[in-house]
């Protein structure tokens, strides 16, 4: 049987990747869902397919990161650093302003004062605002997440265990383990009782 919030619901689902989310966004109560696929082998499986595509999004979505990178601001001593413009010989366009600098006049009262200075020319984006300067920072985490995800042969984690002196790993006889455990213990009970004797 189809729900009015099937279509709805699955959608939300293919986009979000998590359940409770999904239902938010379908206007359904997460626990009709999950009873649902308790009891609908057919829904669960389109809720594992739209599960599967919300993945599916997000890795293309790492391996762009990892690949192509994403903008990252240029800081200069914690500044922005803009896009300049450059004349035909590549040099970069300065031009001389005037600046309000406080300083003091011939009484040596304090005064604001206009000086000129020269500045490196600005580029200005379709909006007539600065450029800010950018580089593209790839994610080498990611592409390393990525690469162990799906060459697990190659690139996975490995944990190599030995033995004494790195020799092999000797598998004791449980039984042996049992006898050794129950030698300990008899050890144990006697330096106990040769205390106790002590004491008194």
């Amino acid at each position: 049987m189809r729900h009015l919030w099937t279509d709805a619901f699955l959608a939300a689902l293919s986009v979000r990747g998590v359940l409770s989310r999904a239902a938010e966004d379908a206007d359904v109560d997460r626990v009709t869902v999950w009873r649902r696929r308790e009891s609908d082998p057919e829904f669960d499986k389109a809720c594992q397919d739209a599960i599967d595509l919300a993945a599916d999004a997000l890795e293309t979505e790492a391996r762009r990161r990892a690949l192509e990178g994403e903008p990252e601001l240029v800081l200069h001593q914690g500044q922005p650093t803009y896009v300049l413009e450059y004349d035909e010989a590549g040099y970069p366009i300065v031009d001389t302003v005037q600046e309000e600098r406080p300083g003091f006049d011939a009484k040596g009262e304090p005064c604001t004062q206009l000086v000129a200075v020269n500045r490196h020319r600005r580029k200005l984006d379709a909006n007539g605002q600065p450029i800010l300067m950018t580089v593209r920072k790839r994610s080498d985490a990611l592409l390393t997440l990525l690469l162990k995800g799906r060459r697990k042969a190659v690139f996975a984690d490995r944990t190599e265990l030995t033995g004494a002196s790195g020799g092999p790993v000797v598998i004791s006889d449980p039984d042996k383990r049992a006898a050794r455990a129950a030698a300990l213990l008899k050890l144990a009970e006697a330096r106990k009782a040769l205390e106790d004797d002590s004491i008194v």
